[in-house]
């Protein structure tokens, strides 16, 4: 096997699929509608231990709880998206001629493979997708290389097998975020204006800046976020309304959060010197848990910050609750990006399994 960019067109019946350390989330959307339709969703627990740090560890039970949701839901669709960290993987640029021919640029691809990454060609997928013209010469064409090692994906291969499933692509989150990201858009700052997104899950936070579209810059980092839903849900045990007393609840969020921020906000201007953020999203575990985070945000970094709702506008099925949708929506976008991917089909941002 092996990972290639999906060229053809999907069926619309993909389902984008996140399994963390304590629950499985699924979402499926018909994009044939118009507003799309948000057809089913699920978050459903996991028993402690199946996945540790991300790595699934019991395939079985894993496979056994995709089978239940599939069974009680009434999921008709068999095709997954599933998405690794960007830490997960090798991802570099490369420039090649114009004229090349479709074989004359895998081979191409390969050769800068084993340049960048020689004693790990046999142990990878190895994907590529052409960008666009250099702006150096434009008979130079950008290819972004994507490589990752196959012991990240194999064990979702094996649970999506035991489950009946078929993993049809495997994304990059970063990517399937800026999707996201892409089709909620700044809402007041214009077209032309930079927009973020900041995901904080359990264990992982990536940080998202887009403009038109287009992905500036992605980042993952190493998040307690464990640590913050526990203390924040002890904290609530105590409290009716936090708005009651929202300083010393901010004061226990600057306690937790506050030097991953600065950290991830340093990274970021560091390496973008002449950009402004108009507009921050707020996604992941943590946004569904942790209230008033948005609020708490903006205060710290002076950026406008949202909790995202990417299913503001859409249509809903009869048999969803359209308010408990709401609440649970920060955590469904990376599921989201991975169920749009068939929009993006022609883009750069996602991977097939298929046959070698």
């Amino acid at each position: 096997m092996f990972l290639r960019w999906w060229k053809e067109r999907s069926t619309t019946n993909l389902v984008g699929l996140d399994i963390g350390p304590e629950s499985i989330k699924i979402l499926k959307i018909n994009v044939n509608e118009h507003p799309y339709l948000v057809e089913n969703y699920i978050i459903a627990p996991l028993p402690p231990g199946c996945v540790d740090k991300d790595q699934i560890t019991e395939f079985s039970v894993v496979a056994d709880t995709l089978k239940n949701i599939y069974e009680k839901e009434e999921i008709h669709s068999k095709s997954v998206a599933f998405a690794i960290p960007r830490s997960a993987t090798i991802i570099k640029n490369i420039v090649i001629n114009n004229q090349l021919t479709s074989e004359e640029v895998e081979a191409r691809v390969w050769m800068e493979a084993n340049r960048y990454f020689p004693d790990l060609v046999g142990d990878i997928y190895l994907d590529f997708i052409k960008l666009a013209p250099s702006l150096k010469d434009p008979n130079q064409t950008v290819v972004i290389l994507i490589a990752c090692r196959k012991d990240q994906i194999k064990p979702y291969l094996e649970v999506s097998k035991l489950a009946g499933l078929t993993l049809k692509v495997v994304d990059v989150n970063s990517y399937a975020l800026e999707r996201a990201l892409g089709e909620m858009g700044c809402t007041q700052s214009g077209p032309n204006s930079t927009c973020a997104l900041l995901n904080l899950d359990r264990n992982l936070s990536t940080l998202v800046v887009a403009q038109n579209r287009n992905l500036l810059y992605a980042h993952d980092e190493t998040f307690d976020g464990q640590r913050l839903i526990t203390q924040t849900k002890e904290y609530l045990k105590n409290v009716k309304d936090v708005a009651d007393d929202e300083v010393a609840y901010f004061v226990l969020l600057k306690e937790m959060l506050s030097p991953h921020l600065r950290h991830a906000m340093h990274i970021f201007f560091s390496s973008a010197t002449n950009m402004s953020i108009s507009q921050l999203f707020i996604s992941g575990d943590c946004a569904i848990v942790v209230p008033n985070l948005a609020a708490f945000i903006e205060q710290e970094i002076g950026i406008k910050t949202t909790l995202a709702n990417p299913f503001d506008g859409w249509a809903i099925a009869k048999n969803i609750d359209a308010e408990v949708l709401k609440q649970n929506a920060p955590g469904l976008v990376l599921c989201w990006g991975l169920a749009l991917t068939e929009l993006e089909q022609l883009k750069k941002n996602h991977l097939k399994i298929g046959n070698n």
